[in-house]
């Protein structure tokens, strides 16, 4: 199965090797964001919505930042087991 959005992004990274290494540097790291972004946002959506709310906690703060910071820490949330 084909994801759209991630062949666009190697088509980018391919493209760009071939003009500069600033450009094809600065590429993985949209590509690295994008791929960590995927799989936070996939995991986020797997939680199951408890009465404490942490599903809607973690993609309120996913949602609002733009920065690599939220999902990764996000990606590295264990969530509390209650006994």
């Amino acid at each position: 199965m084909k994801f759209v959005p991630l062949d666009m992004m190697k088509d980018r990274v391919e493209a760009a090797k071939q003009d500069s290494d600033i450009a094809f540097f600065y590429d993985l790291l949209y590509l690295g964001e994008m791929m960590l972004k995927i799989v936070v946002s996939g995991t986020i959506a797997s939680l199951v919505d408890d009465r404490d709310r942490h599903r809607h906690d973690h993609g309120r703060v996913f949602a609002r930042r733009d920065a690599l910071r939220a999902p990764v820490r996000l990606a590295a949330f264990r969530p509390q087991v209650s006994a």
